[in-house]
């Protein structure tokens, strides 16, 4: 925190003399993002994460470190070969360092952990388990660690995304039964909505043929009309869109 409260006004004190991000970045022999970084921050703590932290590669594999650390294993060199096996992709360094001010604290601090915003968080509940990295697998079940809901969350959303990409309409009502029986609140809200339009929605779900094709040649109509209106008049308009079929 010290040294990143001493560069911070170091190279605003520059940029005060009239320095640009570039001489900054020779004089001081850091990259011109790095100089930029600080440079956009007001104060040196917006440079940091919730509790003096700088976020880096190494936050998400925390919780696993605690744990081996406390079972025995203080050894860095091991530790970092059996987190790389789980998909870190930061630097033997990073993890000493990490472990160093864990030598000198019994027990070792508490992990942080970077949760995911609500976008992510969707994202990784909704794309299939095969579209996952080793890194997100490990996301996912710490996650699942901390609200045993989200699992089945994400079991539930899995299983009707299922449903669309094979047909099985004829399975919704067993779906919907789940869903209610042990889904979260917005699930079940879905589940509903489902039922306003419940043969459409069935239909959709289970047979070969749909209405896509039709609604897509009355979209481009529109665009058509749109782009060409106050421009030309109908018979210019017939003839583009019997050309464009």
């Amino acid at each position: 925190m010290a040294r990143t409260e001493q560069r911070h006004a170091e190279i605003h004190e520059l940029m005060t003399g009239g320095l640009t991000i570039a001489a900054i970045s020779r004089r001081l022999r850091l990259e011109r993002k790095t100089v930029r970084r600080y440079a956009t921050a007001e104060v040196a703590a917006d440079l940091l994460g919730a509790r003096g932290h700088r976020d880096t590669a190494l936050d998400s594999y925390l919780p696993y470190l605690a744990k081996r650390w406390q079972d025995g294993q203080h050894v860095a060199a091991y530790l970092f070969d059996e987190i790389k096996k789980r998909g870190y992709r930061g630097s033997k360094r990073t993890v000493r360092r990490q472990l160093a001010g864990w030598r000198t604290a019994e027990p070792p601090p508490p992990a942080h952990v970077m949760l995911p915003g609500p976008r992510t968080l969707a994202w990784l509940l909704l794309r299939r388990p095969s579209d996952l990295d080793e890194k997100e697998h490990v996301l996912l079940r710490q996650l699942y660690e901390r609200s045993a809901e989200l699992g089945r969350a994400r079991q539930l959303a899995q299983d009707f995304l299922r449903l669309v990409r094979e047909r099985r309409g004829r399975e919704l009502d067993e779906w919907v039964s789940n869903v209610h029986k042990m889904g979260p609140p917005e699930l079940r809200g879905f589940s509903r909505n489902l039922q306003h339009d419940w043969d459409a929605v069935h239909a959709g779900l289970t047979e070969r043929w749909s209405s896509g094709c039709v609604e897509g040649n009355v979209n481009k109509l529109k665009v058509a009309k749109r782009q060409m209106f106050g421009r030309a008049r109908f018979d210019l308009l017939r003839k583009r869109v019997l050309l464009a079929n």
